[in-house]
């Protein structure tokens, strides 16, 4: 490959990275969902090398304030990855902590973790705001990594 060539991929990937797009070998993904608290998730999604144990994934998506009233974030907890290991809680990839989001305002989750045990893993959308927390196992997505 030249090297005007390969400075073409480079840019291309990059701006595929900077879209959150997963350019990874195995994507699941979830349709578009509207939480009871106004809140619209679209491009869920986990992807992965493969699915096997130490294997790096990243959970993406996106959350869309559709109400007409301003949500707001705890400071603490905001916006995260829901996610359980055979029950247990590892939660990762807290940010947007006390972010009010306007009607029509959204905030973008790009978390990346690795597998770093067997078992049954179920990630989600999940949230603290306006006081509670949002739906437990929200539009989830599980998978069970071998030994």
């Amino acid at each position: 490959m030249n090297k005007k060539a390969f400075f073409r991929v480079l840019s291309f990937s990059a701006v595929l990275l900077g879209m959150g797009i997963l350019l990874l070998a195995v994507k699941i993904t979830r349709p578009t969902q509207v939480s009871p608290d106004g809140l619209e998730v679209s491009r869920f999604g986990l992807g992965a090398d493969d699915f096997t144990l130490k294997s790096r994934y990243t959970v993406v998506f996106k959350l869309k304030n559709v109400t007409d009233h301003p949500i707001t974030f705890h400071p603490q907890y905001g916006v995260f990855v829901g996610a359980r290991c055979d029950g247990g809680n590892i939660d990762f990839g807290h940010r947007g902590k006390g972010l009010t989001l306007q009607p029509g305002q959204s905030v973008n989750m790009k978390a990346p973790n690795r597998f770093d045990r067997p078992g049954e893993y179920s990630f989600w959308p999940a949230y603290h705001a306006n006081g509670h927390w949002g739906p437990y196992g929200w539009n989830k997505i599980t998978v069970t990594i071998p030994d």
